[in-house]
């Protein structure tokens, strides 16, 4: 990459004693550009050794031809880039490798590199990496290492003759417990490359295309893999991270409430730092910054308006506009940019430049042409609605049937939101061929916009129950627990069954202790019964659902054989606080809230697979054998059910001081095996279990511990 430099004009007024900087090659010196250059080492050599990779591609006229890159495994720590460029010569090697600042790559915008320090980064994880050139038939082996006085030397190993294929060689060895951050790094830095490289491990990248756009244009798109916050400019491959505080008006505006940009500049377009770790905010990557952030903007706005104008027909440029302001409403210059587009074919979008409604025809009678069906993804109920003005909603959430048979329609539309839909709007349009046409017209439709209610699946038919019990038997709802989920079915109870419990339920709202609760809070609460081992047999299939007025009637609350349902529930909570007390106390006296029962490395459960997994005990068996190593898998849960009920807050009172501090032996444990605290969260696999136990056992057998 060709690196800009300005020349400077200086009028003296009189000839001064001068002297010009210079730089005092020391071991210090050497340190700072190797090792402190980089934040993140690990990253820092795989990026640097794989775009060196690719620029030798470059340069020997092959850049479609995949590097390879070795990466540790448990059986293998070795870390290596192999390219098949055109390899360097003796000299070359000596006099690249030993120069700082010195690359062949500053007069060309071909190459990635320019500052000739990235051949120098495995200096910043090693003291000690190997250089293999495979040049015109030569190989020859080179070893870079820090001397006695911790300054770099190069020296030439081997040389022999080989019928290799040109090219160049780094390696180095890497600590064990290094082996999951390599793989992860590799997958964040070779993310963007063009052309993925051939790899001893599987890289799960799908590379760099636009099959993750939710809009696209030219050099850039609005990506859904980015992590929330995240903008990025790809340059040279590198994905450099944009901040948003180096800019001013809608340039700041469209980055601070975006997540997901994605910038594409061609090489040198843009200054970075010597690290390559984060771009140079000077004012020429500024102003190609802030020019291309308001292309972008409006670009968008004139591709919402083609996007919209390319619709057959106004219904589907009117589903058009609301899907693209659905999926970028929160980006606030793309949203503005959207909704100044007000047409379709120079026609007026919709009746109201704010909103998106559409009056209905005259001839509709509300509550009889045209009905509307909603559920939310919260609640279990359907709602209904009469109405006169249809809204346009994104295509996720609408769908308008047209209710060409009568028998059956809103039962198969309450399915189609409750099983297929979960959650959304219908509108149910009723009536003759000539309304239905008047309602065409009027959305801008065509007949194959709209489903056919005989299309839709019915609802399955409800079992009779084969027991009779007269005049006494209701329709109601039950709970029931299935592979620890739980779910609301219908079914009809007696009040003379026997063991029974009722909920009182007003709409959407479930009482437990008093307190009005949606249903999947009262879910989770089930579930969090379930998951700590509570015995919930006795409520499973016997939980039944009634408004207050049929509690009444049926006298319920009377009758010995019926239980109040949100009483057991409570009683059952306060048990289980109690009976787990010492593990709330744990978690309210812990400063490491927030990952199992804190923000610890592991969780409690990967903690204890590896613990099984150990022959040895040591520090690890003290902590499991005086913790409680189930601590935080259950109590979590507990406490947030607790909340909902309103019985959290007194039992919480009654809580003492720990006798064990729990987060001291955490940290004393993870003090006694280092690779716990850089492993951390990986831990995943059996094979990462089986290793990790074996570097416990290692630790505890060279300590003479058992």
């Amino acid at each position: 990459m060709k690196l800009h430099t300005k020349t400077n004009t200086v009028t003296k007024s009189e000839n001064f004693t001068e002297s010009n900087y210079s730089i005092d090659a020391t071991a210090k010196a050497f340190a700072i550009l190797s090792d402190s250059l980089y934040s993140n080492k690990i990253k820092a050599v795989i990026r640097e050794l794989s775009t060196n990779a690719y620029d030798a591609h470059v340069a020997a006229g092959n850049p479609e031809e995949p590097f390879y890159i070795n990466l540790p495994t448990s059986l293998d720590h070795q870390f290596w880039v192999r390219d098949y460029g055109i390899g360097l010569s003796k000299e070359d090697c000596m006099s690249l490798y030993t120069t700082y600042f010195r690359s062949d790559k500053t007069d060309s915008n071909d190459a990635v590199g320019c500052l000739g320090l990235g051949s120098k980064s495995p200096f910043a994880y090693t003291d000690q990496f190997m250089v293999e050139s495979f040049y015109n038939g030569n190989h020859m082996t080179f070893s870079a290492y820090k001397n006695e006085n911790d300054e770099p030397v190069f020296a030439l190993l081997s040389e022999q003759e080989t019928e290799e294929a040109n090219g160049l060689k780094v390696s180095f060895s890497t600590e064990a417990s290094d082996r999951i951050e390599f793989s992860h790094e590799a997958h964040k830095v070779l993310e963007y490359f063009m052309v993925i490289p051939d790899s001893n491990v599987e890289l799960e990248i799908d590379g760099d295309t636009d099959g993750d756009a939710t809009m696209s244009g030219k050099g850039w798109k609005i990506s859904n893999k980015l992590s929330y916050g995240d903008n990025v400019l790809i340059m040279g491959q590198i994905a450099y991270p944009l901040d948003e505080d180096q800019f001013e008006g809608e340039a700041y505006t469209m980055l601070d409430t975006c997540f997901g940009l994605v910038i594409y500049g061609d090489i040198g377009n843009v200054d970075i730092t010597p690290s390559r770790e984060a771009l140079s905010y000077n004012s020429r990557t500024k102003e190609f910054l802030h020019n291309k952030l308001i292309e972008i903007i409006k670009e968008i706005t004139e591709q919402s308006q083609t996007y919209i104008d390319e619709c057959e027909t106004k219904w589907q440029a009117r589903i058009t506009y609301i899907d693209l302001l659905s999926s970028l409403r929160r980006v606030r210059p793309v949203a503005e940019a959207i909704e100044s587009v007000k047409t379709w074919r120079e026609e007026k979008l919709f009746d109201s430049d704010m909103g998106s409604d559409i009056t209905l025809p005259e001839s509709t009678k509300a509550g009889d042409n045209v009905v509307k069906y909603s559920k939310s993804k919260w609640r279990s109920a359907v709602h209904r609605e009469e109405i006169s003005e249809l809204t346009v909603f994104s295509s996720k959430n609408m769908s308008i049937i047209y209710e060409n048979e009568k028998k059956g329609s809103v039962g198969k539309i309450k399915h189609l939101l409750k099983e297929e839909m979960t959650e959304g709007n219908v509108f149910l349009v009723r009536g003759d061929e000539v309304y239905l046409q008047e309602i065409l017209d009027c959305l801008g439709a065509k007949r194959e916009d709209l489903t056919d209610v005989s299309t839709l699946t019915s609802p399955p038919r409800k079992q009779r129950s084969s027991v009779y019990y007269g005049s006494g038997t209701k329709r109601c709802e039950v709970f029931k627990c299935v592979d620890g989920e739980w779910s609301v079915s219908s079914a009809n109870v007696s009040v003379k069954e026997q063991n029974v419990y009722f909920l009182e339920s007003v709409r959407d709202d479930y009482y437990v202790n008093g307190e009005a609760m949606p249903l999947y809070h009262l879910k989770s609460i089930l579930k969090a019964l379930s998951s700590i081992g509570a015995d919930t047999s006795a409520i499973d299939g016997k939980l039944y659902v009634f408004t207050p007025s049929t509690i009444k009637s049926m006298k319920l609350r009377d009758r010995s054989n019926w239980t109040d349902g949100g009483m057991v529930l409570t009683t059952e909570l306060r048990y289980q606080l109690d009976k787990r007390r010492d593990e709330v106390k744990a978690y309210e006296h812990s400063d490491k809230n927030g990952w199992g029962v804190g923000n610890y490395e592991l969780s409690p459960q990967t903690l204890k697979n590896i613990y099984e997994e150990c022959e040895t005990h040591g520090k690890l068996g003290e902590y499991m054998g005086r913790a409680n190593p189930e601590l935080g898998c259950g109590v979590l849960p507990l406490i947030d059910a607790s909340s909902k009920v309103k019985i959290y807050g007194a039992f919480k009172e009654t809580i003492e001081s720990p006798e064990i501090d729990i987060d001291s032996m955490y940290d004393t444990m993870i003090e006694s095996y280092p690779m716990l605290r850089v492993a951390g969260r990986w831990i995943q696999e059996e094979e990462d279990i089986k290793m990790v136990a074996d570097y416990i056992d290692s630790i505890n057998r060279s300590r003479g511990g058992m």
